[in-house]
């Protein structure tokens, strides 16, 4: 059995937690809380939350998509 944890496409992998916090931050500055699943509990999905309202973004690419929905940079 092989684990390669320094794969990009490893849930927690040092490119995916980079990536993590630099869409949080662009949530944030977007007025936005960007949040996520663990990945010990299965796949990583993720969601926003704002004025206590939530949107669903199943994977890290639609979390950049609709921070360019709301505005936000990255």
């Amino acid at each position: 059995l092989h684990t390669d944890t320094t794969d990009a496409d490893f849930p927690t992998s040092g490119a995916q937690e980079q990536d993590f916090k630099t869409l949080t931050a662009g949530f944030a500055q977007a007025g936005h809380n960007l949040h996520r699943t663990d990945a010990k509990d299965g796949s990583v999905t993720y969601w926003a939350a704002r004025w206590g309202l939530v949107r669903y973004l199943p994977t890290i690419d639609t979390a950049r998509r609709f921070l360019e929905q709301i505005g936000g940079r990255l």
